[in-house]
């Protein structure tokens, strides 16, 4: 089942609205979890399992055409893919994993907003904001390690964490409003 626009725009300003709230309320905490983010196994593996189920369920909703014979071996292969880069591609794993991550969200922020585009133009927003989560998934996915040069220059000023936790705040809120005024009566 397909999630309201508005919903999607709610979960999204949530979380942007406490990431942004935690980075300017404890930032030496924000910056401790930012840091070890990128290589944590562990996290890695939750987060890469959990992306593989979550693609996996998609997959297996679609309809493979030409290839619904053998739709079992494929989401198979996907399935053991997963599986074995928890295995074998532990470097950066949550890094690509938030990179799955991205794409899948991006995905149903598209699904959610397409069929409201002629209603309004603030669906744009979720749209573009899907668009750049696409991207940054495909560029994590070719280079993980520039999530964490990302987080080091980020977390390597006081004032700059302050600055990007209050744009995290600003457009988390911007979305949890566009949620409950213009997207709330698309539905």
């Amino acid at each position: 089942m397909q999630p309201s626009l508005a919903n999607v725009s709610l979960a999204l300003g949530a979380l942007l609205l406490l990431k942004g709230a935690f980075a300017f309320a404890a930032p030496k905490a924000f910056t401790k979890l930012a840091k070890g983010f990128p290589r944590s196994t562990p996290l890695g593996v939750v987060l890469m399992l959990a992306a593989t189920g979550w693609f996996l369920s998609i997959a297996y909703a679609e309809s493979f055409a030409d290839f619904e014979n053998i739709k079992p071996v494929i989401l198979g292969v996907f399935g053991l893919v997963g599986v074995a880069t928890c295995i074998f591609v532990r470097d950066f794993l949550p890094v690509r994993a938030l990179a799955v991550l991205l794409l899948l969200v991006a995905k149903i922020m598209v699904d959610a907003g397409r069929p409201h585009l002629a209603a309004t133009q603030l669906v744009l927003v979720n749209q573009y904001l899907a668009y750049v989560f696409i991207v940054a998934g495909m560029w994590l996915t070719i280079s993980p390690y520039r999530l964490r040069d990302w987080q080091d220059w980020i977390v390597a000023s006081p004032a700059r964490l302050k600055i990007a936790a209050v744009a995290w705040v600003g457009f988390g809120g911007f979305l949890l409003g566009l949620s409950l005024t213009a997207y709330s009566k698309l539905n």
